[in-house]
């Protein structure tokens, strides 16, 4: 019985791996715009650049665009325990980030005092976790603010580099002191296909960035690219390793069956004697197979149907579908295990 259940583990950890892989993949484009929420933003760049950006831009099939005004300033983020002291905080005005969020269709209703801020969901694992409400946040020597709203979605593209915050225009004019720069974003019908506009506008913003700030540049299109490639090769090194592992179990069954043939072989000549043929001998040792290749199987599939399941749900996406055909090639090949079991194990009793 040992050997079984460590086959099951085994069976289990293989089970998991390829849907959870398979699961993400298959969400891949989900996941990509919870993070990457905007087509194209970048620092608006000199008045030249700009005009050849605005030309590109034309004849795209846009769903929406704005502009917005942000400063870059380094803030103290510490007391959220999840960015360092140092990390870069993006300062947004309120007017702006209201307007940004209409034409997304985003919750915006907030009014904000002077001293509070808004925050986003930031890429962490669990979107609905708030790790920011109440926080109180250094933005320079004088100012600080208290965090009273942590926002479940992205207001910007999480490849930023920076946190994203919104205060009061008031509060904003005076941190700002004539250093704002405009970010100029853009959400496209067909992102994924976008490559080539990408490239181009990249190239022209990278030549001429604009003064006052650290240029900032990023796209759906080019993070959705690396989540494929990512994924791919967790795709290819879990199938891998999977494979592996089952036909690591599938043999130590098929060994394990095949080393009792040889001493069950006395009882089938006894059967043979009295009268059984092949046909019935074939079925009594597929009766005496099945329930010792199904129970690892079986619980296999249970286990591992319960941790996808708490994954699922915790990460809010659909796995069901990659979990099954996960599950269904996996039975397919194990099910091989067992008539290539059953074959030899008949050739070893009745030779």
């Amino acid at each position: 019985m040992l050997i079984l259940w460590v086959i099951s583990l085994f069976a289990t950890l293989t089970i998991f791996t390829a849907g959870t892989t398979a699961g993400l993949y298959n969400n891949l484009n989900k996941i990509s715009t919870e993070n990457h929420p905007v087509s194209l933003m970048y620092t608006v760049p000199g008045s030249e650049s700009g005009d050849k950006v605005n030309r590109l831009m034309k004849d795209a099939d846009t769903v929406y665009t704005d502009q917005i005004r942000y400063t870059e300033i380094e803030g103290d983020l510490s007391p959220t325990r999840r960015w360092p002291s140092d990390y870069p905080i993006i300062l947004i005005p309120e007017a702006d980030f209201h307007r940004l969020a209409g034409r997304m269709d985003k919750e915006h209703d907030l009014e904000l005092g002077i001293n509070e801020a808004i925050v986003f969901y930031d890429g962490n694992i669990n979107q609905a976790t708030d790790p920011y409400t109440g926080k109180q946040i250094r933005l320079n020597s004088s100012e600080k603010v208290r965090i009273v709203k942590y926002q479940n979605y992205g207001l910007l593209n999480q490849s930023l580099g920076a946190f994203p915050m919104v205060i009061d225009d008031g509060l904003y004019a005076k941190i700002a002191e004539g250093k704002t720069a405009q970010m100029r974003i853009y959400k496209l019908n067909h992102e994924k296909s976008s490559g080539s506009l990408v490239q181009a506008v990249e190239k022209i913003v990278a030549q001429n960035p604009s003064s006052g700030q650290p240029p900032i540049f990023s796209s759906f299109y080019q993070e959705y690219q690396k989540g494929m490639q990512t994924y791919g090769i967790l795709i290819f090194i879990s199938s891998f390793l999977g494979l592996v592992s089952l036909l690591a179990t599938g043999s130590m069954l098929h060994y394990k069956q095949l080393t009792e043939a040889a001493d069950d072989r006395p009882r089938y000549e006894i059967l043979d004697k009295i009268g059984m043929g092949r046909p019935e001998v074939r079925k009594a040792i597929a009766k005496q197979l099945l329930p010792i290749f199904m129970l690892p199987l079986v619980i296999a599939i249970g286990h591992s149907s319960i941790l996808i399941t708490a994954l699922s749900r915790y990460l809010h996406i659909n796995m069901l579908l990659p979990f099954v055909c996960s599950v269904g090639l996996y039975i397919v090949i194990y099910s091989l295990y067992y008539f290539i079991t059953l074959t030899k194990y008949e050739n070893v009793v009745t030779d």
